[in-house]
């Protein structure tokens, strides 16, 4: 077995709409992002910010769900977030949703327990009973009518079996 880790940097990654996602290094200050942990903290120091909010004229993009896809081969997925654990500036609350070759696979659901720290490395979705094939993993923040919800996404690890595995 081979773990691949996928960066949020990764053009692998296809963010929509893109104009609703930031992406935030160490090294640069994201003034748009509606939260701001400690990039040093992500792996390879990065994370992409966006926040789902029903609310007409909060954003370009009210009541529009914001997703995050990735093409892999692989057995196994595993989704990583930093959260906030914030209630207000920034809501630190989560309602992500997963879906897999375009069936949901699960959710991660989190009301911030209203304090001003982060948790980072958070495992947020894992599947490990994957077929050995193609597969698209679409990580979608916020849905229809839902409540605000904030995803901090900073990397995603798949599994796939190496063909040495098969020649012992």
């Amino acid at each position: 077995m081979v773990n691949v880790s996928i960066d949020d940097s990764s053009p692998s990654v296809l963010y929509f709409p893109a104009e609703a996602w930031n992406a935030r290094n160490a090294s640069v200050p994201c003034s748009n992002c509606t939260s701001n942990p400690e990039a040093v903290n992500m792996y390879n120091d990065t994370f992409h910010d966006s926040t789902f909010n029903p609310v007409s004229g909060s954003n370009n993009f009210p009541n529009t769900p914001l997703t995050a896809s990735l093409l892999f081969n692989g057995t196994a997925v595993h989704v990583f977030c930093a959260l906030a654990e914030s209630s207000t500036s920034p809501d630190g609350n989560s309602d992500m949703s997963f879906l897999i070759d375009g069936i949901l696979a699960g959710t991660f659901l989190q009301k911030a327990p209203g304090n001003n720290n982060y948790k980072y490395g958070v495992p947020v979705f894992s599947n490990t009973s994957l077929s050995p094939s193609q597969h698209n993993l679409t990580i979608q923040n916020g849905h229809i009518n839902g409540p605000k919800s904030l995803m901090l996404l900073d990397q995603i690890v798949y599994t796939y079996v190496s063909r040495l595995n098969y020649e012992e």
